[in-house]
């Protein structure tokens, strides 16, 4: 009886020493697939080190930035690593790993804050196609929106081709929730779940996975190839002046010695008939 009374106690110690911490940012709910990754991204640009927790009472992990994660409970060896900025990343889901994570954050101040994340993790996608592949094409810096074909969906999980990595998720009616970093202020969602990508550049391009979630957690996805231009362009655009300016230098070369014969061939003319008159009369005088 007292060893089930003791974890027990020890969650709600736990529990109740969260309690009295202030907020780092916003709840985030997260979605994936069993076999992919999620990255729990912190809202808090600053802080020390977070130890990683899940609604048990289970101590995960401490992350830092700039250092590599650690890892307190084995089964998870292999499965987390951390970013540059201390967030964590949890690999090769399972269902199990479905859960409420909570970053407790010790600050640069020497504070505590908090923020929790929702995962939920869905069964490996299925291969029905929501509709054929969409080409689009856009300029760099520009923005673009990827569009899906269905409605009545409960969720979009974006995932980019070339790194099978889920960058975002989507909901009708919910701000984008962004789940790796590289895309940090660079995404936004239209009302009914539509992702927008700004500031596009070359390393955008590629192909794009929207993972679509109905209520009856039903899943098609849906393909978009996008086609950056505007480097390619602009690089054109600067060889282009390049070769004119060659030209031109070649052009005024040209035309300089050719002016220098034309000149050099006039003095030789001038020259040539007072010879010629002069050789003429000594001549006379001599006969």
């Amino acid at each position: 009886m007292e060893i089930m009374i003791l974890p027990v106690i020890i969650f709600l110690c736990i529990h109740k020493g969260l309690l009295g911490k202030s907020i780092c940012g916003e709840p985030k709910n997260l979605s994936s697939t069993i076999g992919g990754q999620v990255t729990l991204s912190m809202d808090k640009a600053e802080f020390n080190s977070i130890n990683w927790l899940t609604p048990n009472g289970k101590f995960l992990a401490q992350t830092s930035p700039g250092e590599p994660v650690e890892i307190e409970e084995a089964e998870y060896e292999g499965k987390l690593k951390a970013t540059v900025n201390g967030s964590l990343i949890i690999m090769n889901l399972t269902r199990e790993d479905e859960n409420q994570y909570t970053a407790n954050v010790q600050t640069i101040s020497s504070s505590q804050c908090l923020q929790r994340f929702h995962l939920r993790v869905f069964d490996a996608l299925s291969v029905e196609s929501c509709s054929g592949q969409t080409n689009i094409f856009s300029e760099e810096g520009a923005e673009v929106t990827l569009p899906v074909n269905q409605t009545g969906f409960e969720s979009i999980i974006w995932v980019t081709a070339r790194d099978l990595v889920h960058f975002a998720v989507t909901e009708p009616g919910q701000p984008v929730v962004i789940q790796d970093p590289r895309y940090q202020g660079r995404l936004n969602a239209t009302a009914n779940g539509f992702l927008i990508i700004t500031g596009l550049t070359r390393e955008d391009q590629g192909t794009y996975g929207a993972y679509v979630v109905t209520p009856t957690s039903q899943q098609c996805v849906q393909l978009y190839n996008l086609r950056v231009t505007g480097f390619y362009q602009e690089k054109t655009r600067m060889d282009y002046t390049t070769v004119n300016t060659i030209r031109l230098a070649i052009s005024g070369c040209v035309l300089l010695i050719t002016c220098f014969v034309l000149t050099h061939h006039m003095k030789t003319e001038v020259m040539s008939p007072s010879t010629d008159t002069h050789e003429h009369r000594r001549c006379s005088k001599v006969l």
